[in-house]
């Protein structure tokens, strides 16, 4: 006998009651709210990287030595190796060797020349770019007479020493109405170590 009721599907009833689980992301884009879109960012302009002063310098100052000073070099770095056989001490003698080879090498190597600039953005050492949002003040240094003519950068980080930049025969005074379009002028002191290399050519 066939029957006249309608015949249920127990599939859709078992989905109307267990409906389709939604996943983390549609539950969470449900119940937050859309975030505005944000701008992009603005480039910097093509003209914020044009240097507003270039020139080249060698990349360091060389002082002539001293005659009395590599006497004492001398001096000292035997005594060092002479303590280090006696006390038997390969690694020390051994470093003395090499740290007394490097400094020879460096004390008779030539600097090269090296292209500096100043854009609005920051300055160019070579190849290599420091943006002004890196420092903290700068100082010039200019001494004629004793051959000292560079710019000193101090860094926002604690431990970095001052960058030093050479001015050679640049005009101090115009580059320094330059940065402090950028950076405040802070007085600077000459760290002792730069004393005794300039003074004394080590």
């Amino acid at each position: 006998m066939i029957s006249n009721d309608p015949v249920v599907d127990l599939r859709k009833i078992k989905n109307k009651e267990n409906p389709p689980r939604q996943s983390w992301q549609e539950m969470v884009e449900g119940v937050m709210p859309e975030k505005p879109r944000q701008e992009p960012e603005t480039e910097e302009s093509p003209e914020d990287n044009e240097p507003l002063k270039e020139w080249q310098a060698p990349e360091f100052v060389k002082y002539e030595k001293s005659p009395a000073i590599a006497a004492v070099g001398i001096i000292l770095a035997g005594g060092l190796l002479a303590g280090a056989i006696i006390t038997k001490n390969l690694f020390f003698g051994v470093f003395i060797v090499l740290a007394a080879f490097v400094l020879y090498l460096y004390s008779g190597r030539e600097p090269k020349k090296v292209n500096f600039a100043i854009s609005k953005t920051g300055l160019w050492v070579g190849a290599q770019f420091h943006p002004f949002a890196d420092f903290k003040s700068f100082w010039i240094f200019y001494e004629p007479e004793t051959d000292l003519k560079e710019i000193s950068f101090v860094s926002k980080k604690t431990f970095l020493r001052p960058l030093r930049v050479p001015l050679e025969n640049q005009n101090q005074k115009e580059i320094k109405e330059i940065l402090l379009q950028f950076l405040p002028e802070e007085k600077q002191q000459e760290s002792f170590g730069d004393f005794l290399s300039r003074r004394f050519g080590i």
